[in-house]
C-alpha cells in the first residue's frame, strides 16, 4: 500500500514494474515527467483518490490489466490525464480530469476497458481519446464538456458500447 506520499520533481513520481495488487490511496504526484507510469507488467492495481497535476508529460500512465482507477484528480497536465497503451480489462470511473492537453487517451490497442462515471472538461485538445485498435470497450454515463476539439474521438477501434455519455461544447 502506497499512502499520502507526495512524489514531485521525477521523471516518474510513481513507477510500477513487475507490480501487482498494490493499493495506491491519497497520494499527490506533481511537476514529474509522469506522475504515476505502471508499465504492462503491473496488474490488479487499485488507485483511489490521488491527485495528479501539473506533470510535464501525463498524470496516469499506464500499460498493466485489471487495474481500477476511481475518484482521482488529473489536471493541468501537459500531455494526458491518462494515457493508456496497450492496457486490458482496466476500469476508469469516477475520476475527474480537466486542464490537461488532452484528457484520456486510449492509442495502440486498449481492449475491454470501463469508462465510465467521469467527468471532463476545459481540456485544450479533446476529452476522450480512443484510437488505433481500442476495441470491446464500454464508454458510459460521461460527462464531457467546453474541450477545444472533440469531446469524444474515435477511430480506427471497433465493437465499442458507447451509451448515456453527456458530451457537449
Amino acid at each position: 500500500t502506497l499512502y499520502l506520499n507526495e512524489a514531485y520533481n521525477n521523471t516518474n513520481g510513481i513507477y510500477l514494474t513487475t507490480a501487482d495488487d498494490n493499493n495506491l490511496t491519497t497520494n499527490k504526484a506533481w511537476n514529474n515527467t509522469h506522475g504515476f507510469l505502471f508499465e504492462s507488467t503491473a496488474d490488479n492495481n487499485y488507485l483511489y483518490d490521488n491527485n495528479l497535476y501539473e506533470n510535464t508529460d501525463s498524470g496516469i500512465t499506464m500499460g498493466g490489466t485489471f487495474n481500477t482507477l476511481f475518484a482521482n484528480d488529473l489536471y493541468n497536465n501537459g500531455g494526458r490525464g491518462i494515457q493508456m497503451t496497450g492496457a486490458d480489462n482496466n476500469t476508469l470511473i469516477h475520476n475527474t480530469l480537466f486542464g490537461n492537453y488532452e484528457a484520456i487517451l486510449m492509442d495502440s490497442g486498449n481492449d475491454y476497458n470501463n469508462i465510465s462515471y467521469n467527468t471532463v472538461f476545459n481540456n485544450t485538445f479533446r476529452g476522450i481519446t480512443c484510437n488505433n485498435g481500442g476495441n470491446h470497450n464500454i464508454f458510459s454515463y460521461n460527462t464531457v464538456f467546453n474541450n477545444s476539439d472533440e469531446g469524444f474521438y474515435l477511430g480506427s477501434s471497433f465493437n465499442n458500447s458507447i451509451f448515456c455519455n453527456n458530451i457537449t461544447d
